[in-house]
């Protein structure tokens, strides 16, 4: 063993790998992540026209191929509208290295809640995308986002799993044209093409409920309890549809069914959903007198059904909704 150990080959491949190795530490250790954070915050605004911007307070080398951002703050300003602020934990993404080996490009990334926490995979096959998404014991009213998206204060903890295929390109649709050089467009992003786009959404909510709050100048006066809800969705072929709709307990009885024609641009995407909801607890409303009141008024402008539920249906498009009279189609599965 000595002897092979002093041959002259061995002794100068030791010292080669040594190199490396101790080139690689360097390189690692005295990476400058802060600026690279600091640049891609800048880039991030700048890319948006200033519609959005991100803060943090630390980012640091994460898993070798990755960064770690702490406390960070993203603010959107859109033209119209309240802005919208959201505070996490934690921002972490990394290029995953062993996909590289055939020539795929694979990014992991997750996001801390709290204790709970969203992590995601996105794969590019083709014209488009694989992602996987997986939430953990999230708390919805922490932080508040989706409170000041719905003008709802939500209650509850939620976990769930995506798995989708997401296209992007002309598709079916594409049209053969000759191209004349001297009048070529600047390349553009290619479009969501609904139509290659597929997957699956599992989504349980325990403990959800609707807290005390304002929603639309009304006063909540004490959280309804919603027990525990649990939906499922599919997509296909650029429809969407609520495969199925469980609650277990809760004051306020829910029901849902429907489906979404997805449209290129998502504003444009048609609605043809049904949502059904009627009062369980008597004695909350015998204390609250206000909700009992709002339910009467409910009940003038909507229908309700031999089951006592109260009919809310939704059609037109995401960006103009419209209520449409009368129920839910009989024997819908939500």
């Amino acid at each position: 063993m000595q002897a092979f150990l002093e041959r002259k080959w061995v002794r100068i491949t030791g010292y080669m790998l040594f190199s490396v190795v101790a080139l690689v530490f360097f390189f690692y250790f005295t990476f400058p992540a802060q600026a690279v954070g600091q640049r891609i915050a800048q880039e991030i605004q700048k890319r948006t026209n200033g519609s959005v911007s991100v803060m943090f307070t630390d980012v640091s080398l994460y898993r070798l191929s990755g960064l770690k951002a702490e406390k960070v703050k993203i603010r959107t300003n859109p033209e119209e509208g309240t802005p919208l602020e959201l505070e996490v934990d934690a921002l972490r993404v990394r290029l995953r290295l062993l996909p590289l080996l055939w020539l795929s490009l694979s990014v992991n990334g997750g996001v801390d809640l709290g204790k709970g926490s969203i992590d995601a995979q996105l794969t590019k096959e083709g014209d488009g995308y694989a992602l996987t998404l997986d939430v953990d014991e999230v708390d919805l009213a922490k932080p508040a986002l989706l409170a000041k998206l719905t003008d709802l204060p939500l209650l509850g903890m939620a976990t769930g799993h995506v798995d989708a295929k997401i296209g992007f390109g002309a598709g079916a649709d594409k049209r053969s044209k000759p191209i004349d050089a001297s009048k070529a467009e600047p390349a553009k992003a290619p479009p969501f093409n609904p139509e290659q786009t597929e997957g699956t959404v599992s989504l349980t909510i325990s403990k959800a409920g609707i807290g005390a709050g304002t929603i639309s100048g009304f006063t909540i006066p004490e959280a309804i309890d919603l027990g525990e809800l649990s939906v499922a969705m599919d997509m296909k072929r650029g429809r969407s549809r609520i495969v199925s709709f469980k609650q277990k307990g809760g004051q306020l009885q829910l029901d849902a069914s429907g489906s979404t024609n997805l449209r290129p641009s998502l504003g444009g995407s048609t609605l043809d959903s049904c949502f059904k909801f009627k009062f369980a607890d008597q004695t909350y409303l015998d204390k609250n007198p206000k909700m009992k009141t709002v339910l009467e008024l409910a009940a003038v402008q909507l229908k309700k059904d031999p089951e006592g539920y109260l009919n809310l249906k939704l059609g037109g498009t995401f960006n103009s909704p419209r209520r449409q009279n009368g129920l839910c189609r009989p024997g819908a599965k939500p």
